[in-house]
């Protein structure tokens, strides 16, 4: 069962800041700072009173972070309609005089303020959110076109090192066996055997891994440029968005 509270006669419901539900009926609010008292009722301080038409987008009015930061600790609500609100709202007014109420720049907001500063947040984030994704996908078209445009550079730096380690994988599973063969047949002397062997090893290695770096050095070109050319798109795309906002403002 919700908890009570009267403020004159009047029987409102007690809500914590903190919790995450509220309702969206319309009616009266008090922004309240509980007193804590031993052996008696709970009771509070008044820091704002107004109505609303939603009580839900009071979490977005500035009041809201103003009273809390002076003490406020449950929000009050009566729903009531249009009629009723307005004249209970004065008449509490009147009664209690909570300090922010006295505040010029906190003047009573009207019913649909609180709302339609919610819609302008949420249509500001909706806005920079679709600029976000129309850079992204501009991006990512841009990408896929490089990719498309340097397809066959792509294509040969991959068959190029493919072959590098297909020779490579040949020439020690089955070239060097078969020379081992060759010089056994041919009775070649060991130690002349193993010089040479260690010789061919050695001068096939430093010739395959020149060609390695060859084709490493390929597809770092290629990938300097894609990179190069993303970057360019993106910074364009994003002098773009920045002049279409200056044009609107």
């Amino acid at each position: 069962m919700a908890e009570i509270y009267h403020w004159d006669k009047y029987a409102f419901v007690v809500l914590a800041m903190s919790q995450e539900y509220l309702s969206k009926n319309a009616g009266v609010f008090v922004f309240a700072g509980e007193k804590t008292q031993l052996w008696s009722p709970p009771s509070f301080i008044p820091y704002f009173i107004g109505e609303t038409n939603n009580f839900q987008a009071l979490k977005t009015n500035p009041l809201w972070t103003t009273a809390t930061k002076m003490g406020a600790t449950h929000l009050h609500t009566l729903t009531v309609g249009e009629l009723e609100r307005k004249s209970i709202a004065e008449k509490l007014l009147k009664i209690y005089n909570p300090r922010l109420n006295q505040l010029e720049h906190f003047t009573q907001p009207t019913p649909m303020e609180a709302t339609m500063s919610n819609d302008v947040h949420i249509s500001e984030q909706l806005s920079e959110t679709k600029s976000k994704l129309e850079l992204l996908y501009q991006y990512e078209k841009h990408y896929l076109g490089l990719i498309k445009e340097y397809k066959e550079e792509i294509k040969f730096a991959n068959t190029l090192q493919e072959d590098l380690r297909r020779e490579r994988t040949q020439f020690f599973t089955q070239t060097l066996k078969d020379v081992i063969q060759t010089m056994n047949v041919a009775q070649v002397d060991n130690a002349v055997s193993a010089q040479w062997i260690q010789e061919l090893v050695d001068s096939y290695t430093k010739s395959i891994d020149l060609s390695g770096d060859l084709a490493k050095t390929h597809v770092i070109e290629i990938l300097s440029i894609l990179t190069g050319e993303s970057k360019r798109e993106a910074t364009s795309a994003q002098l773009d968005n920045i002049s279409k906002k200056a044009d609107v403002k």
